[in-house]
């Protein structure tokens, strides 16, 4: 990714995190928001979403119908000719790497 393109991921990362955190009609409880991808001339983002609260898929649906709000506070927000399209991602993989520690700690069977 070049630097521009890296920074305008970081730019919509940490506008969009503000959004759902602060500005969404259904509160979400534990997300992260780990990665940003932009296409080459910034007309598309892809948005990795990563919740931990009890329900994730619910919360994700919840982000998911604000889909257009956050576009449009996004458009608003961050300073390119055009916004770009947003593309939202419900990442397993901190899930799914917390889960992989824990069986990791698991006692293991002695051998005989």
């Amino acid at each position: 990714m070049k630097h521009r393109d890296s920074r305008v991921a970081e730019a919509i990362q940490q506008i969009v995190s503000k959004i759902i955190r602060e500005e969404i009609r259904y509160p979400v409880t534990l997300f992260s928001i780990p990665f940003v991808s932009v296409s080459r001339y910034l007309t598309h983002a892809k948005i990795y979403l990563s919740f931990f609260g009890p329900h994730p898929e619910a919360d994700f649906e919840k982000v998911k119908d604000a889909k257009n709000f956050i576009r449009s506070t996004l458009a608003r927000r961050i300073h390119l000719r055009k916004a770009p399209e947003i593309e939202l991602i419900n990442d397993h993989s901190i899930a799914e790497g917390a889960l992989m520690e824990k069986l990791n700690k698991l006692p293991r069977p002695q051998d005989e």
